[in-house]
Formats: C-alpha cells, structure tokens, sequence
C-alpha cells in the first residue's frame, strides 16, 4: 500500500511519517505545497493524506474526483462535514508523558463523517496507534478543552509573562512554561482551529466569568 502525507510544514507530518514506517506503511511526503501538486500526484497512491490548512484541504477535496481515497486529518471537523460519507476523517493527538517518556498517538475516527465501515480499514493503517471513534459534536466539544483552552491559557500567559528578571521563582517559571505550550505551533493553525471549532467562543466566556469571579474572591474591596 503506498500513501502520500501532504502537509511538509505540519510539526505532526513528521511524527506521523515515523510511525506508519515503523508499522511497515509505504509512505511518502509529497513535494510542493499546492493543491495543483496534490492532484498530480495522487495518481500513483492508494490513499493521500492531507495534513494541512482547513481551506487548503478542502480544495483538494473538493478537486478529486475520487475521493475515497482522501483521508483528512486536522483537528477540526465542522469544515468538513459537506463530505459526509466521502472521505475518512481524523484527528491526531500526540500525547506525552514527561515521568514515563511516553511519545504515542492517539487517532480519533469521526463515524459520522468518515466512509461508512471504514473503521477497520483506518485501524489497520494507524494499527501503532490508540483507537477513539467519535462523531462531530462530541470531537469537538473535547478539543475545544484539550486544545483551544490550552492555546488561550498559552497566549494569555505569554502576555502576562514577557518580562525578564534576573531570578525567577517557582511559580513564575510555571507560568513561563505553559506560555511556551504555543512556541511549536503556527500562530495561524492556532487561529484556525479556534475560528472553525464552534464551541471555541464557549470556552473564551467561561475563561472570562472564570476571571471575574476569581478576581472577586481575592478582591479585599
């Protein structure tokens, strides 16, 4: 089976190319970063995976005529769901584990987006990975809390945090280390995924109240 990955510029491309290899998948990161490239390309694939910007991706979907053998990944889905029962859509998580050195994937099956009963078939290829099925609604309410709100604490700590001194205690050193969880990312993928995940501006107005009522109970007014 031969599988391209366009999406070069994507940090997980790499992380994602490791282990198809390590599992025994042919895989190959298509050159060039045009739609036009893709579609030449794909010919001579069994499957192309796109790991790239939500309106890049969908215009190369939107260009193949056969487009069972699209498989989208992002983290973001709503942009997606015109597709419905044409393409198979996932989402990657790669999880970390400082105390265990743990560095794995976990591959999230959208059931109501991807081609019905291609769930095995997605097992097979991410066979090196944990296996979760969601559908839309559930997708992204969950990474609207375990990426939108890490993002915003990042970029609230980051300018809150952006003096330097000549010591820094303990606490100061945690909040300049949750800044830092936007430093791989691409401000603009960042933006992207808050802009099309429709329960991000949920999470901006808890973040808000949350703000409010602890500046109430330390407030001594």
């Amino acid at each position: 089976m031969d599988i391209g990955i366009l999406g070069k510029k994507n940090p997980l491309t790499g992380f994602l190319v490791e282990s198809l290899k390590n599992d025994g998948i042919n895989v190959t990161v298509l050159t060039g970063n045009s739609y036009e490239s893709a579609l030449r390309q794909i010919s001579g694939l069994d499957y192309l995976i796109l790991n790239h910007t939500v309106p890049f991706n969908r215009k190369v979907i939107e260009s193949v005529p056969d487009r069972s053998r699209i498989i989208e990944i992002s983290p973001v889905k709503t942009p997606f769901k015109q597709f419905s029962g044409e393409i198979t859509s996932v989402s990657l998580l790669r999880e970390s584990d400082e105390n265990t050195v743990l560095d794995q994937g976990t591959i999230i099956y959208l059931e109501d987006i991807s081609i019905k009963g291609n769930e095995k078939f997605v097992r097979e290829i991410f066979r090196g990975f944990r296996f979760l099925r969601k559908n839309l609604e559930e997708h992204e309410r969950m990474v609207s809390e375990i990426l939108v709100k890490p993002y915003v604490m990042a970029l609230l700590s980051r300018k809150i945090s952006d003096l330097e001194y000549d010591f820094l205690t303990t606490e100061y050193s945690k909040l300049l280390n949750i800044s830092r969880i936007i430093s791989n990312h691409n401000i603009d993928d960042v933006r992207e995924i808050i802009r099309y995940n429709p329960y991000s501006s949920g999470i901006f107005e808890k973040m808000e109240n949350d703000l409010k009522r602890v500046w109430n109970e330390l407030s001594f007014y």
